[in-house]
């Protein structure tokens, strides 16, 4: 059977229908969407306002630190010659350092042959850096100069060493190859040493896999020969010398790390350990940047335009108002137990400007670092400090079960009690449009019979005979 609603009736009862629902559902849709949008800017708006107290957890816990205050650095009188670094952290002094002599590598170099690719010979080829050694087999695969470069460079054991091929002259118009072997670590405890075992049964002679030998200290034969001694660094500081086999000395000076670049022979240079102020500066000037990225946030999360009557997404919330008070109270309160006018943020040169962020007198906060530096330090760092205070304060906030997290839980669930609203008013629309669906069909059923039955009266009424009149 097909269905025509309306047909009966001359309505267009779909579209009433739906006028019907509409009316009812639509003004409840949109507040609960509405409101659910509302919730999802809050807990973005909590979500921006964590990250940013992060940060500025972070800026301060630099602070809370007191080797923040105690940081120092070192200075090289000349960079070119040497370059330091601290690694602890040191009371201020001053030494005079010569560098008399870099650190090298042991390198030596085989007698040449005809090429690469030419055969030198097959056994055992072993070959020691210091005290630790290794040995390999050369046979028909690995025999010739190439072979041999490759067997030492891909070695598993191999205990130090580099090989390479160069192409020289040969000194008569021609070139030849050479085998180059360097120690990977410079110093005389990492010299070369190369011994075999030939299988031509002659060890020592230049002919074969002997040509590579260079043993100085034990066989005394070196048919292959030194382009480079291995040589200890040299330094003097303060006049004392330091011998060492690289060129980084860590252990002369306790908690600085020297490395050598230039041998400047007689000539010294000084070597100034400081206090690093930048280390202090930077931190706060951190602190306060941090800070003013966060004020912004909250205020334009709070603020109210009274020309157009936008909102900030938190107006009102006691809990960023809360967070907002007591920030500027922890920031502007002195520090109990300082003797003396050094002991607030405002003596070391932070102050409040017109909207609410700080401003820093950096050179104000660099006079007060070099004489009055440990105020400083106990006004961030001490028991009753600024950065102690804050960092505990923050941590009620941005741990797992603080306030922000709480807040952001409460909303959450906002959104999902009203997701869950929304479903069931979909399912009860839906009922409601099939029930108003079926009275309308009804009714244009009832008034279709009823439009019959009129119409079948009406012909029936007509075919009366009047008297009086012609039927």
């Amino acid at each position: 059977m097909i269905s025509a609603p309306g047909i009966g009736s001359g309505l267009d009862i779909n579209s009433l229908v739906q006028q019907l629902v509409a009316a009812e559902g639509d003004a409840k849709t949109k507040a609960l969407v509405n409101k659910r949008s509302a919730a999802e800017e809050q807990i973005s708006a909590f979500g921006k306002l964590k990250s940013n107290l992060s940060a500025f957890q972070t800026a301060i816990q630099a602070l809370k630190d007191p080797d923040t205050f105690s940081g120092t650095k070192a200075t090289s009188g000349e960079p070119s010659v040497f370059s330091v670094a601290t690694t602890a952290s040191l009371n201020s002094s001053s030494f005079q350092v010569e560098v008399n002599t870099l650190a090298e590598a042991h390198r030596i170099v085989s007698p040449g042959v005809s090429d690469a690719d030419t055969v030198v010979g097959t056994g055992e080829l072993t070959l020691q850096v210091g005290t630790d050694a290794f040995t390999l087999t050369i046979d028909e695969d690995n025999n010739t100069l190439a072979g041999i470069r490759d067997a030492i460079n891909t070695s598993t054991d191999n205990t130090g060493i580099t090989a390479t091929i160069i192409n020289v002259d040969d000194g008569s118009g021609g070139t030849e190859s050479r085998l180059v072997l360097t120690s990977d670590k410079t110093g005389t405890a990492n010299s070369i040493t190369v011994t075999v075992t030939d299988d031509d049964l002659n060890n020592t002679d230049a002919n074969g896999l002997s040509a590579l030998v260079f043993d100085p200290d034990g066989s005394g034969i070196t048919n292959a020969s030194e382009t480079n001694a291995a040589v200890d660094s040299v330094i003097f500081i303060d006049g004392q010398k330091v011998t060492g086999s690289s060129n980084t000395v860590d252990s002369a000076i306790d908690g600085v790390s020297i490395s050598l670049l230039e041998a400047r022979p007689g000539e010294t240079f000084s070597l100034d350990i400081t206090l690093d102020k930048s280390k202090i500066t930077n931190a706060v000037k951190t602190l306060v940047d941090n800070f003013n990225a966060l004020a912004r946030l909250m205020k334009n999360l709070s603020v109210f335009n009274a020309e157009t009557g936008e909102a900030g997404v938190l107006l009102g919330d006691i809990t960023l108002l809360s967070l907002n008070t007591t920030l500027r109270r922890q920031l502007g309160d002195s520090v109990q137990g300082i003797t003396g006018e050094v002991n607030n943020l405002v003596s070391l040169g932070i102050t409040t400007n017109a909207d609410g962020t700080l401003k820093l007198d950096s050179s104000k906060l660099s006079g007060m670092v070099d004489s009055n530096l440990q105020e400083v330090t106990d006004i961030f760092s001490s028991e009753d400090g600024i950065a102690e205070r804050l960092d505990n304060f923050l941590d009620g906030y941005l741990k797992s079960n603080g306030v922000i997290q709480g807040k952001t839980d409460g909303l959450n669930n906002t959104v999902e009690d009203i997701n869950e609203s929304l479903v069931d008013l979909d399912r009860r629309l839906e009922t409601m449009r099939q029930r108003l669906q079926a009275q309308f069909a009804a009714m244009d059923a009832l008034v279709s019979r009823l439009n019959s039955t009129s119409s079948f009266l009406t012909r029936e009424l007509a075919n009366i005979p009047v008297p009086g009149k012609n039927n």
